[in-house]
């Protein structure tokens, strides 16, 4: 199961925050770290089911160990090159594609679409500062709408990985 309590607290406290702020930049600052979290959490929970699923597959085998070194040495959150590649190294091409394809489709198409958003607002954020120019980032509440649409899928995801045996 993924833990999604703190990031749901954390991100309606930054939307709270947001909403509070009587400073300028107050909104630009919870907006970022709204996104900077959820991107954080999207990483980690990526992570988490990646070990699981392997834990599954290999024990406590070499095969393990070899996997947690990619999960350890993998540093974002996309569909494609990140998760996919990851779970591709457990579960093998063919697996993978089973998994997808018992996914409901709309979920798997929403998780890779707001991965693929997510992952260009985050590079964004992440390398540039807020100078005191007008920026234009999402509100806290949209970044938790996509926060229920990236679970959703992984949550999708997971179960379909269960349901192939994995």
């Amino acid at each position: 199961m993924i833990a999604k309590t703190y990031i749901k607290r954390t991100l309606k406290s930054l939307d709270y925050r947001y909403r509070q702020s009587n400073t300028k930049l107050g909104p630009y600052y919870y907006s970022k770290l709204a996104v900077i979290e959820l991107c954080g959490w999207i990483e980690l929970a990526q992570d988490d089911i990646v070990k699981k699923s392997a834990k599954r597959c290999f024990g406590n085998s070499s095969q393990y160990s070899r996997t947690l070194k990619i999960v350890e040495g993998n540093y974002g959150f996309r569909y494609e090159e990140n998760f996919g590649r990851m779970l591709r190294d457990v579960f093998g091409r063919n697996g993978l594609l089973e998994v997808e394809l018992k996914c409901d489709p709309i979920k798997l198409h929403g998780l890779k679409s707001e991965l693929g958003a997510l992952a260009k607002s985050r590079n964004r954020l992440a390398h540039t500062y807020i100078n005191g120019t007008t920026v234009s980032i999402a509100a806290p509440s949209l970044t938790i709408e996509k926060f229920s649409s990236v679970l959703d899928g992984l949550v999708e995801f997971e179960q379909r990985i269960h349901d192939s045996g994995f």
